[in-house]
């Protein structure tokens, strides 16, 4: 059996690659590792790795109905609560849904590693 140490990197579609990048720099403080302007192609990092997101300007069309198969969230760990609190005033006083928050899955009552699910 293959045993992987975690997820490197997660790849999405987005219809629009400047919205797209400048959300994730503004709100998550994701910085561009490299970028393609001429492919619709940014790749963003927290400076861990190269990058943990890349974005392709690919997608058309309407967004798909929440029962076809697709993305559900992603989740980004912070550092402590106060981080956890700053992200979520943030997001809320940019005017984007915060469908939940999640605490860490090991100790229900650690928020200081919870997850913002947006």
């Amino acid at each position: 059996m293959i045993s992987v140490e975690r997820l490197a990197r997660l790849v999405l579609n987005v219809r629009d690659v400047d919205a797209s990048k400048a959300f994730y720099m503004t709100m998550l403080g994701l910085k561009v590792a490299n970028e393609n302007p001429a492919r619709g192609v940014v790749f963003l990092s927290n400076g861990s790795d190269h990058h943990q997101l890349a974005l392709f300007e690919r997608a058309t069309g309407p967004a798909p109905d929440a029962t076809q198969p697709g993305l559900i969230h992603m989740a980004w760990r912070l550092p402590d609560l106060d981080s956890f609190r700053a992200v979520h005033g943030e997001l809320k006083g940019a005017g984007i849904a915060i469908e939940s928050t999640m605490p860490n899955q090991n100790d229900p009552f650690d928020l200081a590693t919870g997850e913002l699910v947006v």
